[in-house]
Formats: C-alpha cells, structure tokens, sequence
C-alpha cells in the first residue's frame, strides 16, 4: 500500500490550517472552544461513508456535523474537533504537513468510542497535538479511516464518494479551512536551538518579485534562492511568507517576540498604525505602528479617543464596561467615545465623561463646583461650592 507523495502547491479546498508558525515556544495550551478568538468552523452540509441506516454498513463520518475547537494555536498546542460518526469503534485522522527542516510529515490522530465518544450528545472528540516542528505552511487531510465493530476499516476520499475499503489519498475532503498560528520565539543563550526569523527587505537585499499563475507574489534573492518562513518588505508593504512562499492573507500571525498579535489582511499586507475589519473575528481592530494588536487600550487619534477591549475589539456599541471591571463608558458606531463632558447613562441619569471616555466617579470639580458622582456607576448624586 504505497502513498503518493501530496505536492505541496496544491492549495485545494481539502480541510487544512495555514500554520503561521515560525518556531517552537512554550505555548500555553489551547484545551477549550471557548477561547476569546476562538470560531467554530462550519463545514460542507454533506456527509461521506455509507447510509447511516443502512444495515451493516460501513463506518462512516458525518461530515457536517465537524467542528474545530478554535482557530489558533502555537507549537505543542491542543487542538479539539468533534463530529458524529455511525458503526465506528476507532477513527482516524491523519493530516500531512511541513516540518521546519524542509522534510515532509504525517501526524495521525486516534478517537475511540469506548474513550472518546459521547453518547448523550452522540458526539466524538479527536484530540491534535501540533507538532512542536511544525513549519509555517498548508496542512492538508490525507485521509479519515473509520474502524467498525468488526474491525473493517473504511477509507474517507470525498465529500461525494461513499467510504471504501480500498485504500485511496484523500483528494477531495472538502471540509474547510482553519488558521493555527505558531508564535516564534528568537534564540537565547538558554535555547540556542530557537529560530530567529529571517526579514528580507527587497530595497536592501535585492532579488526579484516573481507572480505566479494564481496571482501570487514570490522573492527570490538574488542568487535565486526562493524565500519561505520569512518576513518580506517590498519597498512598500510587508508579507510574511508561509512554507509555500506565498503570502499569508486575512489571519492573525504571532510576531517574533511571541507574545504579540499582528494581522495580514486580505492582499497579505502587514497592517500598521489602522483599524482594520478581521473577518476572522467578525469585528474591528486596531493596530500600532509596530503592527501589534491593541487589547484593553485606549488610542487617540486625531480629536476623538477609541477603546479596544480585551480581545482586541472595537468598543462601537453605545454603553459598555472596560476591562478593568469597574469604569464604563460610550461608545458611538463609528467607534469613538464621549469625552469631556456631560451626558445622561442608561437609566437617564446625569453623568460626566472624563477625557479618556470613563465616566468619573467619586469627587470631581471645574473649580467652581465640588461634584459628587457614585462611586459604583458614576452618576450624579449632589454638588457644593469650592471655598
């Protein structure tokens, strides 16, 4: 039973996550779907392997019915996916990827029913651990592999194809696509075997732009070298370019430092000093002159004062709390807030907006006046004259 090896410029729709993995850190683990980024991917509303009622039918995997857990990750992370499957006491997953050395790798993942199925939700869990080699790249399903009761293994190729038990490659798994992105992190003197990105800038470094059939950018140096698992600057924008060495596009990316969240938007521009709508996210956000994503900040730009909250979202909604639990503020739909003045809150009550947008507590004066607002939410309760 000989593999054919998958050519890793096929960007077919088959279920695969961009890895804009750069090295391996110690990443917090991603154990729940519940995270501030996370999305539930929605896949194609068909089903592969035989009829669920058909008696002694194959195993089969109700294709649908697959969830990813969450869209981001780093190296070592956990990755959970559900879905129903019917006659199944084993499933296998197995995808294929790049490691950082260039190599070509297959990671296999095993659910079974007596561990890792649900019967009150008739739900099965897979579990994926992301290869701490994991190279920036295209991760692509080669197969699902449904073990029955009888131990007859069934053979997942297409969304329209029934399971087989003939062994295929997975060419047409169709599911969806979902975004792990692998935070680097630079060498040290304590882990020397860390990877330091490598950033290009075409006005220093010289070589060429070369576009493919697809419309795609690619740089080669000038001694032909095609640059991959880089940063690139054209002179005017910049890209990180995935395994492939093509642009990653419309996803969050770790910067180098690890720590940080920066955005490539829908041409693979790298977005500085704007806000910008992720659809990813399904929201607005905001990114610094360094392209780090703003979280729990307050930005002025020009006269008017912006909140981004916790997940990095654009506060644009009329009334909301800030992250530290305590301070509200106003929120008009273009984003900006309400800033030295006052106003009425939520109930009708008068209330005054410092100049970061807070709605102020406690004593406040103008000098003529002492004002005391509540200490809880900030409205209005008395006044009396400075002496």
């Amino acid at each position: 039973m000989k593999r054919k090896k998958l050519i890793s410029n096929v960007l077919k729709q088959a279920i695969s996550f961009s890895l804009a993995c750069i090295t391996t850190i110690v990443a917090i683990n991603v154990t729940s779907p519940t995270s501030a980024l996370a999305t539930e991917i929605s896949v194609m509303n068909n089903s592969v392997g035989a009829s669920l009622s058909e008696p002694g039918a194959l195993g089969s995997v109700d294709v649908s019915s697959i969830k990813i857990g969450t869209k981001y990750a780093k190296p070592k992370d956990i990755i959970y996916t559900t879905f129903q499957a019917e006659h199944a006491e084993q499933i296998k997953f197995e995808f294929s990827y790049y490691t950082i050395d260039g190599s070509y790798g297959y990671k296999n993942c095993y659910a079974t029913k007596e561990k890792d199925y649900n019967p009150q939700t008739n739900l099965w869990t897979i579990k994926t651990v992301i290869p701490s080699n994991a190279a920036a790249g295209t991760w692509e399903l080669f197969e699902i592999v449904v073990t029955d009761e009888n131990g007859k293994n069934a053979y997942l190729i297409s969304n329209s194809k029934p399971a087989s038990q003939e062994y295929a490659e997975a060419t047409d798994l169709t599911i969806g696509d979902f975004t792990i992105v692998c935070a680097p992190q630079a060498a040290t003197e304590f882990n020397p075997s860390y990877r330091i990105l490598p950033h290009y800038d075409i006005t220093k470094d010289g070589g060429e732009i070369k576009i493919d059939q697809n419309g795609e950018i690619h740089y080669f140096l000038p001694d032909g070298d095609h640059v991959h698992d880089a940063f690139f600057y054209d002179g005017t924008y910049t890209y990180f370019l995935q395994y492939s060495g093509t642009p990653m596009k419309n996803t969050f990316a770790y910067h180098p430092d690890g720590i940080h969240l920066v955005y490539f938007d829908e041409n693979g521009h790298e977005i500085f000093s704007n806000f910008h709508y992720c659809p990813e996210v399904q929201y607005t956000c905001y990114f610094g002159s360094d392209g780090y994503l703003y979280k729990d900040q307050i930005t002025f730009i020009g006269d008017k004062t912006y909140y981004l909250n916790n997940n990095g979202a654009l506060e644009q909604n009329g009334w909301f709390k800030f992250t530290n639990g305590l301070d509200y503020g106003y929120a008009n739909t273009d984003g900006s807030l309400i800033t030295n003045c006052w106003g009425k809150d939520s109930q009708g009550r008068t209330v005054f907006y410092h100049w970061n947008g807070m709605v102020a507590r406690g004593l406040i004066t103008d000098g003529i006046n002492y004002y005391y607002m509540d200490e809880t939410d900030g409205h209005y309760i008395g006044q009396f004259p400075v002496k």
